[in-house]
């Protein structure tokens, strides 16, 4: 069976799912799911949840599944994860009306909704809908507040803060707390630390791309800058990196870089993505695209060319760099440049505390793995 594309969480479980090297099962995929769409592990990797199509009687309909539980059956499935506190959650569609599945509720329906954020703790959420050509921001399901017109917006993770870009008229400001932004044309990618202290976004203003940390405009990007994306905090706060594209007019063709702390990189690729800082903040990686495949780079040697990358992480001490990869119709862990054994697909790759050990989730013939590698 081969399955769809699945979102690539990075969040370290605890010491005890790395206690025994090898493969533990979780759960295999019910009889009754035709094709699996999606799935993601648990935080703790203890379990899984996932989606796909089966036979309703009356017709195809999708089934979500909590490691062999099947949870619900509804007409289709966007979303679907853990909170940092393990517990499940997806965005389904009923009856041509979007709805949010937590704890065990569903509460109002929209004509649409994404983009779902939570707080580590899992007792705050947000997310943004859209109900008869409006955008909404709904905060803790409309219990505090639900802002109108919303372009971008982030949750803090671990506090009460949560800013959102909105408007007047054509112009988009961001508002955190009692603190309102500059006029700008556009603003994306709005992002908080992990430890919730700063917060940073891209804009656009006068044909002029900045970066933004906590108020502050960074130097800015010229008119044949096509965009600012990809921002990212270190857990900290204190360090900020993002990706540039910019046109060559005289090529007629693009190139993007990243910057780390206003430093550019002196390296051009066709796309940069996937940023991921050290914990300490003082080491980015990333994904580098050429045209020929995609690669890590940034960090120490340009890594091997696989089809496709994804779910950089560093070690704790910040000296070594997990990921996961595809070639030919296989996913692996790759850990310092040496693939580890393949499987179907693989979901989330971390180091135990003591970096000896990597952990991820599989799938392998029907079945949801659990995977433990001594690396040193």
């Amino acid at each position: 069976m081969l399955l769809a594309g699945c979102p690539r969480s990075r969040v370290a479980p605890p010491d005890a799912q790395f206690a025994r090297v090898g493969e533990r099962k979780l759960a295999s995929i019910a009889p009754e799911c035709r094709t699996v769409t999606d799935f993601v592990f648990s935080p703790s990797g203890r379990r899984v949840i996932y989606t796909g199509w089966l036979d309703d009687g009356d017709g195809i309909r999708a089934g979500v599944w909590v490691g062999d539980s099947l949870v619900m059956r509804t007409d289709s499935v966007f979303e679907l994860g853990f909170t940092n506190s393990n517990e499940p959650w997806f965005v389904g569609m009923d009856s041509g009306r979007a709805f949010i599945y937590y704890r065990y509720a569903r509460p109002r329906a929209y004509e649409k909704i994404t983009d779902v954020q939570f707080s580590d703790d899992g007792d705050r959420f947000a997310y943004l809908t859209r109900n008869g050509g409006r955008q909404c921001l709904v905060i803790d399901n409309a219990s505090t507040r639900t802002v109108l017109n919303v372009l971008d917006y982030c949750l803090s993770p671990v506090n009460d803060r949560c800013a959102w870009a909105t408007n007047d008229s054509a112009d988009w400001y961001v508002v955190d707390g009692p603190q309102t932004s500059d006029i700008y044309d556009w603003v994306q990618g709005m992002t908080f630390s992990a430890n919730g202290a700063s917060i940073a976004y891209a804009a656009l203003a006068d044909d002029e791309w900045f970066a933004i940390q906590d108020g502050e405009e960074l130097p800015g990007f010229g008119e044949q800058t096509i965009e600012i994306a990809e921002v990212t905090l270190s857990a900290d706060g204190r360090h900020l990196a993002y990706v540039v594209s910019e046109l060559d007019t005289e090529e007629n063709e693009s190139y993007t870089y990243a910057v780390k702390d206003e430093e550019e990189d002196e390296n051009v690729y066709l796309d940069v993505s996937g940023l991921c800082f050290s914990p300490d903040g003082r080491e980015l990686a990333y994904v580098a695209d050429d045209g020929d495949g995609q690669f890590t780079a940034g960090f120490g040697p340009e890594g091997e060319i696989y089809d496709a990358v994804w779910g950089l992480a560093f070690n704790p001490a910040g000296n070594r760099l997990i990921c996961v990869a595809r070639l030919n119709d296989e996913e692996m862990v790759v850990v310092d440049e040496r693939a580890l054994a393949p499987y179907d697909q693989v979901d989330k790759v971390v180091f135990s505390r003591d970096g000896r050990r990597v952990g991820y989730g599989a799938v392998r013939d029907q079945n949801f793995l659990w995977v433990v590698n001594q690396v040193w």
